[in-house]
């Protein structure tokens, strides 16, 4: 898969745009699964990883959403569509 990313579609990746750092995403929800975190397992090993990995996917559609709009590919439906799905994501991570 890495290599399909970084061979055969690297011509498809802006690199000029694309300057999302992931550790300004990845710490913090690092950082709130340790602090915020279920006591379902009772492994707390395994509950931090579950919280990370819902902290993580609900914040992925953002670096997204700003390479999308650099680019302007993004037309008002698409734009509403996205919007909505990460209002979700996060209000699921609320509750």
């Amino acid at each position: 898969m890495v290599f399909i990313i970084y061979k055969k579609y690297a011509m498809m990746h802006h690199w000029e745009i694309d300057r999302v750092y992931s550790s300004y995403m990845i710490v913090p929800c690092l950082l709130m699964a340790i602090a915020f975190h279920s006591n379902l397992n009772e492994s707390y090993f395994a509950d931090v990883r579950w919280a990370f990995a819902e902290y993580l996917e609900s914040v992925s559609l953002f670096p997204m959403i700003y390479i999308m709009h650099k680019l302007v590919i993004l037309n008002f439906f698409i734009k509403i569509f996205i919007f909505r799905i990460e209002k979700l994501m996060l209000l699921l991570l609320i509750l």
